[in-house]
């Protein structure tokens, strides 16, 4: 389970004495302890995780300067170990070419609900729209 995971990545740290990795480990450990807590389950840490990330990148095109830079870049890094490969644009479309077999017939709202409810934690939505939106030209 990830919180075991990440406790023993914090005491292993602490040993070491690799604060970087004691202070991620501590606070990932804690958001995915509270997810737990408020009923979730391992595939809701992993949304959470994903959205942290994505807060992260969006925080990064913000830094101020290369110390900012490096340490939101080592936090994305460390968390995104735990998060399951993303789908590349190929994939999709595979993915989507077999679920649908005239896209080009059917219209957006027909699929792009279903195309999202079957690729969700597995491929960027936006990736997904875009996917979706040269397959129907």
């Amino acid at each position: 389970m990830i919180i075991d995971t990440l406790n023993e990545m914090r005491i292993a740290a602490l040993k070491s004495g690799d604060k970087q990795v004691e202070n991620h480990a501590s606070y990932f450990l804690s958001v995915a302890k509270k997810v737990i807590k408020d009923g979730g389950d391992e595939a809701k840490v992993i949304a959470t995780f994903q959205k942290e990330v994505k807060a992260l990148r969006e925080t990064l095109g913000y830094a101020r300067n290369e110390a900012e830079k490096t340490a939101l870049t080592s936090e994305i890094a460390f968390v995104s170990q735990f998060l399951p490969k993303m789908m590349s644009e190929d994939e999709i479309q595979n993915f989507i070419s077999e679920m649908f077999t005239d896209i080009k017939s059917m219209n957006k709202k027909e699929v792009i609900p279903p195309a999202m409810k079957a690729l969700k934690g597995k491929a960027d939505g936006k990736m997904i729209n875009s996917v979706i939106a040269k397959m129907m030209q």
